[in-house]
């Protein structure tokens, strides 16, 4: 049987801490606006049927599309693969 120091135990306990974000809507809607202008986080280019390309966030496709969720979810777990 494993005894538990106490004071340990405190120690951890006391560890743990709450993380509140006041305006989170707020928050997260003006991050998700500074990321679009941001071209370094640009991951996807999506060629149209006119052979157009944009480029754009995966979060945001996912986040928006489930038709592009499908997609990146499948192209991810295929490429994650190890081929033998």
């Amino acid at each position: 049987m494993t005894t538990v120091d106490p004071i340990q135990h405190e120690q951890k306990r006391a560890e743990q801490f709450c993380v509140k974000w006041r305006a989170y809507d707020a928050s997260i809607s003006q991050a998700f606006r500074d990321l679009k202008s941001n071209k370094n986080f640009l991951d996807v280019t999506v060629v149209c049927k006119d052979y157009i390309n944009l480029e754009a966030h995966k979060v945001v496709l996912g986040a928006c599309s489930p038709f592009f969720r499908m997609v990146l979810s499948i192209r991810l777990l295929t490429s994650t693969r190890c081929s033998t």
